[in-house]
């Protein structure tokens, strides 16, 4: 295993050669080392970006060459493909959170953090929508929890209180225009970057999600359902919440 200097060394090797290279246009240390939280095992993951008529070359110097190592992973683009890649509503858009918080190393022309920027946020026509998709996601899976825990299903019970987090924190970044982070950053982005108007205590919010991931506490996710309803009815969305009513949500 490299270790964590040879792997300092192999990045800088990599980034000086795009500094001094005029064909590179962009430069993004991505991960949890461009967001500034790694350990000495992270990989490097490196985004570079060049001109339409260059990326053929650029490929066989960075991705054939002998940057390439088990700690170096480079991506090399065009401009005009890196405007695509991970752009709301395009498939690789599941990458998208990557850019989260990155500033560019290169920017020879002042796209690159326009890029990285537009694709780290919802754009601002599509929020409602997605947002009450969301909504909708987190109740019917807590409905289903209720209904199992109800009928005695523990296993199924349990289940979908797990499912229902994961569209609960996606309505709940939406809500802020913001895409819901990796799993591995959920703690740090909510420490570091805090939804506003949030309707818990940071830290408590979190212990109560372990709960709900160890044993489906179904006394948590009626709480949580009760502080979501008000907080999305004071947020606009009292279509999606009203689209319940008749249902027996606790």
């Amino acid at each position: 295993m490299i270790n964590a200097k040879k792997r300092q060394e192999a990045f800088e090797n990599v980034f000086v050669e795009a500094e001094k290279d005029p064909e590179v246009i962009g430069f993004v240390l991505g991960g949890g080392r461009g967001k500034g939280v790694a350990t000495d095992r992270s990989d490097y993951d490196i985004s570079i970006i060049v001109s339409d008529k260059n990326v053929s070359r650029a490929q066989k110097k960075y991705r054939e060459g002998h940057y390439v190592t088990e700690v170096i992973d480079i991506h090399v683009f065009s401009l005009s493909d890196f405007r695509k890649y991970a752009a709301w509503g395009m498939p690789d858009h599941i990458h998208a959170y990557n850019f989260a918080h990155l500033v560019p190393q290169i920017d020879r022309t002042g796209e690159i953090k326009k890029l990285i920027e537009e694709k780290s946020k919802i754009p601002e026509s599509e929020i409602h929508q997605y947002t009450s998709g969301q909504l909708d996601g987190f109740i019917n899976a807590y409905y289903r929890a209720l209904k199992n825990n109800r009928d005695g299903n523990m296993l199924a019970a349990h289940l979908d209180a797990v499912e229902s987090l994961s569209w609960l924190l996606s309505a709940l970044f939406g809500c802020a225009g913001r895409l819901r982070p990796y799993n591995k950053f959920l703690e740090w982005e909510l420490l570091k970057f805090p939804l506003p108007d949030f309707p818990w205590d940071e830290k408590e919010f979190l212990n109560q999600v372990k709960s709900i991931l160890s044993t489906g506490d179904m006394k948590v996710m009626k709480s949580f359902y009760q502080i979501v309803k008000v907080f999305f009815l004071k947020k606009g969305y009292e279509k999606t919440i009203r689209g319940w009513d008749g249902y027996d949500l606790g």
